[in-house]
């Protein structure tokens, strides 16, 4: 888990240095450590510069403003999948549920990789 969190905290690092120019949609993602309960109640915004964060450090950090934009992409389709599966489980679920291990399961399926 830490090394999980210290990745997420360098691709949101990388990530900040593009909001020099623009869409900043990667900014304020605050749901790293959250349930999936926490995750239904977040807004649309905060959800999907977490799984911008999350993109990032499975498929690599963008180096690039057009990588950037296909982070944006997998992130929109990663973020629709976590938010799947926290509205299909119950509370008790969704409140021992972390919205990272949700991620890591939708990747997977997702087939997403470096």
């Amino acid at each position: 888990m830490k090394i999980l969190i210290g990745l997420l905290v360098a691709a949101s690092a990388i990530t900040a240095a593009y909001a020099q120019e623009g869409d900043k949609w990667f900014q304020g993602g605050t749901l790293h450590k959250s349930s999936l309960a926490a995750w239904k109640t977040a807004t649309y915004e905060n959800r999907l510069a977490t799984t911008g964060d999350y993109v990032a450090m499975i498929i690599g950090s963008p180096k690039s403003y057009e990588e950037m934009d296909h982070v944006k992409v997998v992130a929109i389709q990663l973020e629709a999948c976590i938010t799947q599966t926290a509205s299909s489980v119950s509370d008790a679920i969704a409140n021992r549920q972390s919205a990272s291990d949700s991620a890591i399961a939708c990747a997977t399926m997702m087939g997403f990789r470096r």
